[in-house]
């Protein structure tokens, strides 16, 4: 969704998400869901049903982040070393670009770790 600090989120939950989506969730950066492993499809389609939505005060999403996170935690979202990677990235909106952080006093470049529904 975003990175969870002012100005992209905000500490009022109602701004964040429309009063009439109940099952929006807080916002969050990344969160793994689903490991790639042997799953149906009706695992599959579980657990995109089971995603959390959550919302942010602005247009741009943290979906780099979310790219970044998946293709540096290996180990964690199941990818097989000699596997061909394919990502697919659906969305609602634009992406922040680099340096956005700036507007909520992030200034280092993300440091390229793993950081799994941290």
């Amino acid at each position: 969704i975003d990175k969870n600090v002012p100005p992209f989120t905000s500490a009022v939950s109602e701004f964040n998400c429309a009063k009439e989506n109940p099952n929006c969730s807080p916002p969050y950066s990344f969160y793994h869901q689903q490991k790639l492993a042997p799953v149906n499809a009706k695992q599959f389609i579980q657990s995109v049903l089971d995603a959390p939505l959550a919302g942010n005060v602005d247009d741009p999403e943290g979906s780099l982040d979310a790219l970044l996170q998946t293709m540096v935690c290996r180990d964690r979202v199941g990818w097989r070393d000699n596997a061909r990677k394919l990502i697919l990235l659906f969305t609602d909106r634009d992406f922040h670009f680099a340096m956005d952080g700036k507007l909520a006093g992030i200034l280092p470049a993300n440091d390229g770790k793993c950081h799994l529904n941290d």
